[in-house]
C-alpha cells in the first residue's frame, strides 16, 4: 500500500507540475449585493429564515481532471481499476511512469526523494524515514540529517534527532557531530536552547536571559495544566529565594497562573498564595517590585469584580508610597483607583483620580486602558463635550491614524466610535457619520466596526461593501510563481492531498513551508485557503487574520469569506428553527466557541462545537420537550453522556444541547448580552454583576464586564452575528438589516 500510495502521489504531482503553468485557481465572487441586510429581525421571535440559504464556498483548488476521483478508497480504486490508472499515466512521460514503477524497496524510494528534493506525506515520510534511519549505513543517516537539516519543519527536525540519539550507540560520534551540530543549529532559539540543555551538549545557548524565563514559565504552565499546583507554588518560592535571575514579570505571570491551579478553592483563600510571596519579594527583588506584585493583587481583585478590596489593597499601597515606585506604577495605582471607585459606582470618588489625567498628554495604545475607562467614565457621566475636549487636549485624535498594528487599530476604533456617539448626542450628525465611515473603511471586521457599519448604513442609505477597486483577480500561477522551489513544491503538493480528501497529509506538508510569520502576503493567503479547503478554520482565520490590513483590501474579493465558514449549516437550521432561534447568532456562537473544531476541548473541560461541561449538558436533557427531541432521542442521549465521555464531540448531540441551552438563556434573562454572560461565565455572575449591569444602554454595559475574556466574548460573538448575516442571509440581498437589540442601545432615530 506504501509503495502504491507514493507511486500516486508522484504521478500526480507530476502531472501536475506539467500543468501548473496553464491552470488557475478560480475564487467564487461574493454577489455585490451581499452588503445589504435582512429586515425584522429579531432574536428569539425569528421568522424562519434558513442557514442553508447562504451562497455556498466554492473554493476550487488545482487538477480539475481529477475532480471525480474523491473518497476514502482511493488509493483502493487506484489500485483495482487499471482504467483509472491508464487514465493517470496519459497525463505524465512514459519515461516518469516507468522510472517510479521501477522502485522496489523503502531504500530505492529514499534516494528518489533525495535526488528529487520531495517528500511523502508527513506522517508517512516521519515514520518510513525515520525507519530508514534504524540500522542503516552510515551515508543514508547523514542523508537523512541533510534532509531535515532543508527542512522547514522544525518538530520533523527534533524526531530526526531523537531518533539520532537512540541509535547514538551505533555509530561514531566523528561521522555524526558536525551534521548533528548543523542540524541542531538550525532549530528557532527557543527549541535550540531547550535541546541543548534537556540533552546537556557542549553548545552555547542563545539569549539565556530571554531563555531562563521563557523555560521557568513553561514549566510552570506545564505543572499547572497537570494540576501540580502546590509543586508550581514551591518552584515560583524557590526561584525567588535562590536569585537566579527570574523577572519580576515572570515571577507574576507564574503566580497569577498558580493562584488559578486550585480550582476548587474560594478566590479569597487563593489569593492568599499571592501574600505569601510578598515580603520575600520585597527582599529579594526591592521596594518596586513589591509595589508591583502588589498592584497586581489589586487589580486581578478588580478584575474579578471585587471592587471593595481591591480599594483596600490600592489604599494599604498609598500608605506605602516610597521615593523608589517608578511613575509607571504610581499613574497605574490612581487609573486602578478610579477604575474601582466607577465600578462601585462611587462616580465623585472615580473622578477625583481621573481627573488628575485628563489634562496629560496620553499614548493611544501604551494607555488604552486608562483611555478606555475615562471616556467611559464622563459618556455615564453625560459629559459628551468633555469627552471631546478630552479626546482632543490629552490624545490629539485628529492625528491618530490607522495601521497595520492591530493593537493601534483596535483601541482607535473604540475611541472613534464613542467619539461618533458623543457628537449624535451634542446633535452634530454631519460629524458623527464621518467619523463612523472612516472606522468602516479602516477596521470593518472588529466589533465597534461592525457597530459602526450598522448605523452608518442604517440612516445614510450609502452601502459600505467592500470595493472591487484595487483589488486583483485570483491567480494560483501568479502566485505560485514567485515562491522558491522548494516552497512551491510543498504548496503543490499540499493542495493535491487536500484535494483528494486528505487533508491531515496535506496540512502536515503546509508546515514544511515554514513560519507563517516569515511569509509573504500571498504565501500566507494560499495557507488560509488550504487551511480552509481542510475544514481547518482556526488556522485558515489565523493566518488569514495576520495579513496586513492594508494588503486584505487588495485580495481577490470575496476573500474575507475564510473568517466566517458555513460548518454544519443543515444541523443549525434544523434545530435553531424549532425553537425560532436565528441560525445565525447559532453559527455566530460556534465560531467563537470552538471555530467549527467538533472535537474541540477547554482547559476546564467543555467539549465539542458550542463547548458545553458534561454538568451543563445533564442539566439540559432534564428539560428537553418532547416538540424539540423525541423521548427517545433525549434519553439515549442521557445513556450516551453516561456511558462515554466523548458523547458532547458528537456535532448532532453538541448543536441540539447547545441550541436548546441558548434558548432557555435567551428567554429567562431577555437580552442577548445578558444571555451571553450566562452561557460564557455562567448565570451566577449575572447575580454578582448586578450592579454593574444595571444601566439601560448595553454597550456601555458590556465594556463594564469585569472579566476581560468574558467582555471580548460578548462583543465577539456580536460581531460574528453581523457578518454571518452580511455574508450567508439571502434575504439581505433586498433589505436593510435591522437589528432591534442594537436600535434600542444606540440612539438610532437620532442619526
Amino acid at each position: 500500500m506504501l509503495k502504491q500510495k507514493t507511486l500516486l502521489l508522484l504521478l500526480l504531482f507530476d502531472s501536475y507540475l506539467a500543468q501548473s503553468s496553464q491552470q488557475e485557481w478560480s475564487w467564487v465572487n461574493l454577489d455585490s449585493e451581499l452588503d445589504k441586510w435582512l429586515s425584522d429581525y429579531d432574536f428569539v421571535n425569528h421568522e424562519n429564515k434558513k442557514f442553508y440559504n447562504m451562497k455556498k464556498d466554492k473554493i476550487y483548488l488545482p487538477n480539475k481532471q481529477y475532480d471525480s476521483i474523491t473518497g476514502n478508497n482511493f488509493w483502493e480504486d487506484l489500485v483495482n481499476k487499471p482504467k483509472l490508472r491508464s487514465k493517470i499515466k496519459k497525463n505524465i512521460s512514459n519515461e516518469i511512469f516507468n522510472k517510479l514503477n521501477f522502485l522496489q524497496n523503502e531504500h530505492q524510494l529514499f534516494e528518489e526523494l533525495i535526488k528529487n528534493n520531495f517528500s511523502l506525506s508527513c506522517s508517512e515520510k516521519n515514520k518510513n524515514l525515520l525507519q530508514i534511519i534504524d540500522g542503516a549505513e552510515k551515508n543514508k543517516i547523514n542523508k537523512t540529517i541533510e534532509l531535515a537539516i532543508n527542512s522547514l519543519d522544525s518538530s520533523y527536525k527534533i524526531d530526526v534527532l531523537d531518533k539520532i540519539k537512540e541509535i547514538e550507540k551505533n555509530w561514531t560520534k566523528q561521522n555524526v557531530n558536525s551534521l548533528t551540530n548543523r542540524l541542531i543549529k538550525t532549530l528557532p532559539d527557543y527549541k535550540y536552547n531547550s535541546y541543548v540543555s534537556g540533552n546537556n551538549l557542549s553548545l552555547p545557548l542563545k539569549n539565556k536571559i530571554s531563555y531562563l524565563n521563557k523555560s521557568f514559565l513553561d514549566e510552570i504552565s506545564s505543572n499547572v495544566k497537570k494540576k501540580h499546583c502546590t509543586k508550581s507554588n514551591n518552584l515560583i518560592q524557590s526561584s525567588i529565594a535562590s536569585g537566579v535571575g527570574i523577572s519580576i514579570d515572570s515571577i507574576i505571570k507564574a503566580k497569577e497562573l498558580v493562584v488559578f491551579c486550585y480550582n476548587k478553592m474560594t478566590f479569597h483563600r487563593k489569593m492568599s498564595f499571592w501574600d505569601k510571596s510578598s515580603q520575600l519579594i520585597k527582599n529579594k527583588y526591592g521596594i518596586n517590585a513589591w509595589f508591583k506584585y502588589n498592584l497586581k493583587k489589586g487589580f486581578l481583585y478588580l478584575t474579578y469584580g471585587y471592587h471593595k478590596k481591591a480599594i483596600d489593597v490600592f489604599d494599604d499601597l498609598r500608605v506605602s508610597l516610597d521615593e523608589n515606585v517608578s511613575p509607571n506604577e504610581l499613574n497605574l495605582l490612581d487609573y486602578y483607583s478610579a477604575r474601582a471607585y466607577y465600578l462601585k459606582n462611587d462616580f465623585n470618588k472615580a473622578s477625583l483620580f481621573y481627573k488628575k489625567r485628563w489634562k496629560s498628554k496620553v499614548s493611544l495604545v501604551k494607555d488604552q486602558e486608562l483611555v478606555k475607562d475615562t471616556i467611559l467614565f464622563l459618556f455615564e457621566m453625560k459629559e459628551y463635550s468633555q469627552i471631546l475636549n478630552y479626546l482632543e487636549d490629552s490624545l490629539e485624535i485628529n492625528k491618530q491614524n490607522y495601521s497595520d498594528d492591530s493593537n493601534n487599530n483596535m483601541i482607535l476604533s473604540f475611541v472613534l466610535f464613542w467619539q461618533a456617539r458623543s457628537y449624535i448626542l451634542l446633535s452634530d450628525f454631519k460629524k458623527s457619520k464621518h467619523i463612523l465611515k472612516k472606522i468602516v473603511n479602516n477596521d470593518s471586521f472588529s466589533y465597534y466596526g461592525a457597530l459602526s457599519k450598522y448605523i452608518y448604513e442604517k440612516k445614510s442609505n450609502i452601502k459600505t461593501s467592500n470595493s472591487l477597486e484595487g483589488r486583483e483577480s485570483f491567480s494560483f500561477k501568479k502566485y505560485i510563481k514567485s515562491f522558491p522551489d522548494k516552497k512551491r513544491k510543498y504548496f503543490l503538493l499540499a493542495s493535491i492531498m487536500i484535494k483528494l480528501g486528505y487533508f491531515k497529509d496535506g496540512l502536515c506538508e503546509l508546515k514544511e513551508v515554514g513560519e507563517v510569520e516569515n511569509m509573504s502576503v500571498y504565501e500566507k493567503y494560499l495557507i488560509a485557503l488550504l487551511h480552509y479547503k481542510a475544514s481547518n478554520y482556526l488556522n485558515a482565520i489565523l493566518v488569514y487574520k495576520s495579513i496586513p490590513l492594508s494588503q486584505q483590501k487588495k485580495l481577490p474579493f470575496g476573500s474575507d469569506i475564510i473568517l466566517y465558514p458555513p460548518k454544519y449549516a443543515d444541523l443549525i437550521d434544523e434545530f435553531s428553527s424549532k425553537l425560532s432561534i436565528d441560525p445565525f447568532l447559532v453559527a455566530a456562537t460556534i465560531r467563537q466557541e470552538s471555530a467549527f473544531n467538533n472535537q474541540a476541548q477547554s482547559s476546564a473541560g467543555a467539549k465539542g462545537l458550542m463547548q458545553l461541561m458534561k454538568g451543563t449538558a445533564n442539566d439540559i436533557t432534564g428539560g428537553i420537550p418532547n416538540t424539540y427531541l423525541s423521548k427517545k432521542k433525549t434519553n439515549n442521549i442521557k445513556k450516551l453522556l453516561r456511558k462515554s465521555k466523548n458523547t458532547l464531540y458528537h456535532p448532532e448531540i453538541n448543536i441540539s444541547l447547545g441550541v436548546f441551552h441558548m434558548w432557555k438563556l435567551l428567554k429567562k434573562h431577555k437580552t442577548l448580552p445578558l444571555a451571553l454572560i450566562a452561557y460564557n461565565a455562567g448565570p451566577r455572575k449575572i447575580k454578582d454583576w448586578s450592579e454593574i449591569l444595571s444601566s439601560n444602554d448595553y454597550i456601555l454595559s458590556i465594556e463594564k464586564v469585569p472579566y476581560k475574556e468574558t467582555k471580548n466574548y460578548i462583543k465577539l460573538i456580536i460581531r460574528n452575528f453581523f457578518y454571518y448575516k452580511h455574508y450567508y442571509d439571502k434575504d439581505s440581498i433586498r433589505n436593510s438589516l435591522n437589528i432591534s437589540f442594537l436600535d434600542k442601545i444606540i440612539d438610532i432615530d437620532r442619526l
